[in-house]
């Protein structure tokens, strides 16, 4: 099954409330040693090779071929102006407003041909494959916010579709929602990219309100 072309009411609704919180507040991001720093200029960061995706307690749908690992990046410095940079693993802090909001840590990259599950299949279009991440938030405050809709891919500097439809895909997938402090979400992101080519997450790009990403996360370098 290939991404749809158009959303359900709930995730348009979901949007929408993404877009106007964002509207209303500015954020930054840090990460610990080795992370990108919460400035203009994106810090240099290398990705080692996926591995195989599995979810504690939920079944995984067999891919019909071996993921396929993402090559290592050079660490190279980021240009003026690009959104901090991190690898895949690492605690990103957002701040809002000044204040630490969000810790995020997006994990388990891997790309696959296609999922099975029992009678059920999705395929990407021809030249395609499926990417997909394991996102965990963990709120830092009261009233914190997550959704899929936080999130972007870019894959040569060109945006992919921003939601995916699958019928066999990872459970659980990531869900949209508000946290109370100290508390978690966290679920799948699947995105359909070409087979090569640099892609990056990107996390917090409001083009509502002509806002830039917060950080991104390099998902794979070529």
């Amino acid at each position: 099954m290939n991404s749809m072309n158009s959303l359900p009411a709930r995730f348009a609704l979901a949007m929408l409330a993404m877009v106007m919180a964002g509207a209303c507040a500015s954020e930054t991001a840090t990460g610990g040693p080795g992370g990108g720093q919460g400035s203009s200029q994106a810090s240099g960061a290398s990705t080692a090779p996926v591995e195989s995706s599995n979810v504690s307690g939920a079944p995984q749908p067999e891919a019909t071929a071996e993921p396929s690992a993402v090559p290592e990046a050079s660490p190279t410095a980021g240009s003026e102006g690009q959104p901090p940079l991190f690898r895949p693993g690492e605690t990103v802090t957002v701040q809002r407003d000044g204040a630490p909001y969000l810790e995020i840590v997006v994990s388990r990259v891997s790309q696959h041909a296609s999922y099975t599950s029992g009678y059920l299949e999705d395929r990407p279009h021809q030249g395609n494959v499926y990417i997909q991440a394991f996102v965990t938030y963990r709120a830092l405050v009261d009233g914190a916010t997550y959704n899929p809709f936080d999130w972007q891919v870019f894959c040569n500097e060109t945006a992919v579709d921003q939601f995916t439809a699958l019928l066999a895909g990872p459970e659980p997938v990531l869900s949209s929602g508000t946290l109370p402090k100290g508390r978690k979400a966290e679920g799948w992101l699947v995105y359909e990219v070409p087979v090569k080519g640099r892609c990056v997450l990107s996390y917090g790009a409001n083009p509502f309100a002509d806002q830039a990403a917060v950080f991104e996360v390099l998902l794979r370098a070529k």
